[in-house]
């Protein structure tokens, strides 16, 4: 069992790379770190399984992939591949890449003040579990976060196979509100993660710019 303590510790040291990357102000930061603690939280909690006895863990057929998917390809567009991760996306060339966060692939961050981010979370191995997408799903919303609402949820495609969107609220420390959109697909026993998050004034502004990001998502394992 990875201990919580342990991701806690690794997260918070890891803040100081969004200082560098000067994109956001502290309590945004703040923000952005309270969310990622938790997600990467339960991630390392949801793979931990008992062995107590020898009971064979249930089969969970995979899902599959929208034989029409094609990649977004988005003019003026950067594209980021990690083949580690076997991902592919494409961000604005004027948004910042950061790839040193414990617990992701890379992030990406406007310049500007407030800031907004949009995360691909490393992926989690899923082999020898029986965890579904609705486990995966429902096990990462972030429902300790102060005044956290859960707006909107619904079922998507993202990579080309089944996935869920959750679009959710909460309050900062200063008592200020931002506004998250977490996606998660899990494809070959291994789940994927996409979480966009900036103040709910600018939340609309930038979706434009999170949908072609979404959209060219591509799962490449």
């Amino acid at each position: 069992m990875f201990r919580l303590s342990v991701i806690y510790e690794l997260i918070s040291e890891s803040a100081t790379s969004y200082c560098d990357v000067g994109c956001m102000t502290r309590k945004h930061l703040s923000t952005i770190i309270v969310v990622g603690i938790l997600f990467v939280a339960v991630i390392f909690t949801s793979g931990c399984t008992s062995t107590v006895n020898n009971t064979p863990t249930p089969s969970v057929a995979s899902p599959t992939r929208d034989p029409t998917f094609v990649p977004k390809n988005t003019s003026g567009y950067l594209t980021y591949s990690n083949r580690s991760a076997g991902i592919s996306i494409q961000y604005p060339s004027s948004w910042q890449k950061n790839e040193t966060a414990i617990g992701e692939v890379v992030s990406f961050n406007t310049s500007g003040l407030p800031g907004a981010s949009f995360t691909v979370f490393a992926p989690q191995n899923f082999s020898g579990t029986a965890v579904t997408l609705d486990d995966f799903s429902n096990g990462l919303l972030p429902t300790s976060l102060t005044e956290f609402k859960l707006l909107n949820s619904t079922d998507i495609a993202l990579s080309g196979y089944p996935a869920h969107k959750h679009i959710f609220s909460f309050m900062n420390d200063d008592e200020s509100i931002s506004q998250g959109m977490l996606q998660l697909t899990i494809v070959n026993r291994t789940g994927y993660a996409l979480l966009y998050v900036t103040t709910q004034s600018l939340y609309p502004s930038y979706l434009g710019i999170v949908q072609n990001m979404t959209q060219s998502f591509n799962v490449t394992k």
